[in-house]
């Protein structure tokens, strides 16, 4: 592989009738006005979702009558409880209603064309600014935010499934756009709450309906930083998505979801993998975006090698060596040939050409990149390692797998006596040894070393990370080739379970 040197979602809760809540709490109802509140909640269940929603004017009209909203740096949750709810108090309805009878409703309220699906952990501020910028591009946006929408005084209604599937499906549909204000970048809350991952299913299995994300202001600096830091922080935040842990603040709306999303077709892998497949492009454009606005700095260079390399795994080689050029253009500009920040850059270029197929290159960028390791570093470093590491690789896929398993020796050896055993980059070198001894015919070694490097995986990067998988396959392959094909297939299917979840259906890895 690649190795290169570097809350509560909205509470949705509709609107009953005075008929359902004297038929719920009232003891001395009669069987009339019980049987008139039934049949008042069993309309509502079926009913579609409110359609109007609020401008930004009538936001910004909010936000500078509460400023008591920012001094406290108050969630959406405080913000319910705090001002909506005391607000509403006296006439126990959604604060929409009171906006509708004012004499300038025209101006605060509309059609709701921008769903807007949100953890209600958030700061209201950092919510707030995200749909502020929204509507500063999109003048005509106006926002089905469930906190001014939703009565907040109503108990909520239990749904059948055919109203997630369809009356819910039917309304994001007739809205046209979901906006997802997504935080923390690298765990974000929405994708844990039950209601905003069907929001986000609804919108991108819906027919017209465009799905657009973005992070508060105090999250584009954190993803350019997580992208700085750790070359896979895009992979690894992809790793935790799973719609299966989703929560919801009533268990009966997090049970209906569940119910629905296992009812839909493909079930949770489906959802999980629609949601990656979406979130894989626009953190891997956000952080390109980021990067290209460092200039010609330090950090600029450090970006650009990580997101290439984070691409180089998801299979965009073209866009990878882009990345890679660029940040070699910047190199050579300003720490000159010998830097150790040109040597890594002259990896990872070699890595791109080495996927590619174009082996006599890498080496030629391989050579370069050690020749400034041991200049730089010496021979017990860790940069070496990986470089002689990279170029066993290459050597392994020109079919010289002496000279293959010579630089993984040397590697291996600057290791464990520099990182230690436990460390991942000494579990790629482990897979990578064996391979050379699965193509050499010695199967016994070859599981032995994918063994070592499984064991290492399993721990860190972790159990549903893409290297993980790849070490499944290849133990797979062992088993396949010594005749244990029960074995093999259910090591084979580990790893497809993980490429499809974190790569999607058109990775090269996914469809081997």
């Amino acid at each position: 592989g690649f190795q290169p040197k570097m809350g509560n979602c909205g509470s949705r809760r509709e609107a009953v009738s005075d008929a359902e809540k004297a038929g719920a709490t009232a003891t001395t109802a009669t069987v009339a006005t019980a049987a008139k509140a039934a049949a008042a909640a069993s309309k509502d269940a079926d009913s579609a979702i409110e359609t109007l929603g609020v401008t930004a004017a009538m936001l910004r009209e909010f936000a500078a009558s509460h400023p008591q909203i920012a001094q406290k740096k108050l969630t959406t949750t405080q913000v319910c409880e705090q001002i909506v709810k005391a607000e509403t108090g006296s006439t126990r309805c959604a604060y929409l209603d009171i906006l509708k009878k004012r004499p300038d409703a025209a101006k605060l309220v509309g059609k709701a064309t921008v769903f807007i699906s949100h953890a209600w952990k958030y700061e209201f501020s950092d919510v707030l600014s995200v749909l502020l910028e929204h509507a500063d591009k999109n003048p005509k946006a106006v926002f089905w935010f469930d906190l001014f929408i939703n009565n907040q005084h109503a108990e909520g209604v239990a749904r059948p499934f055919e109203w997630w599937c369809g009356t819910f499906q039917d309304s994001i549909n007739n809205i046209g756009s979901v906006l997802l204000v997504l935080a923390p970048w690298n765990d974000p809350i929405p994708l844990t709450r039950a209601w905003c991952l069907w929001e986000i299913y609804c919108a991108l299995k819906g027919k017209g309906v465009s799905f657009t994300i973005a992070l508060p202001p105090n999250q584009r600096q954190a993803l350019l930083d997580g992208v700085l830091e750790e070359m896979a922080a895009i992979t690894d935040a992809l790793v935790r998505i799973d719609a299966e842990r989703s929560e919801a603040f009533k268990p009966t709306d997090r049970n209906n979801i569940h119910d629905a999303v296992r009812k839909s077709e493909g079930g949770f892998d489906a959802l999980n993998i629609a949601v990656k497949n979406h979130l894989r492009s626009w953190y891997l454009d956000t952080a390109a975006s980021l990067a290209e606005q460092q200039g010609n700095t330090e950090d600029a260079v450090e970006a650009l090698n990580n997101l290439a390399a984070t691409l180089a795994g998801f299979g965009e080689l073209e866009k990878a060596l882009e990345c890679f050029e660029r940040a070699l253009k910047i190199c050579l500009s300003t720490v000159g040939e010998t830097h150790p920040d040109t040597g890594s850059t002259y990896s990872n270029i070699a890595s791109v050409y080495d996927a590619q197929g174009q082996h006599d290159k890498a080496l030629d960028f391989y050579r370069r990149a050690l020749k400034i390791d041991l200049a730089e570093h010496g021979e017990q470093h860790s940069s070496t390692a990986d470089t002689y590491n990279n170029m066993a690789n290459v050597y392994y896929a020109q079919g010289d797998f002496s000279k293959a398993l010579e630089h993984h020796k040397k590697a291996l050896k600057i290791k464990l006596a520099v990182l230690g055993e436990q460390d991942p980059s000494t579990a790629d070198t482990y897979n990578n040894m064996g391979e050379v001894y699965r193509e050499q015919g010695d199967n016994t070694k070859a599981l032995e070393h994918y063994e070592r490097a499984l064991q290492i995986r399993l721990v860190a990067p972790g159990e549903k990370h893409p290297d993980t998988a790849g070490t499944y396959n290849n133990i797979a392959i062992v088993y396949r080739a010594q005749g244990d094909y029960d074995k093999a297939l259910e090591h084979n299917t580990r790893a497809l379970k993980i490429y499809r979840a974190v790569l999607g259906e058109q990775h090269p890895d996914t469809a081997m």
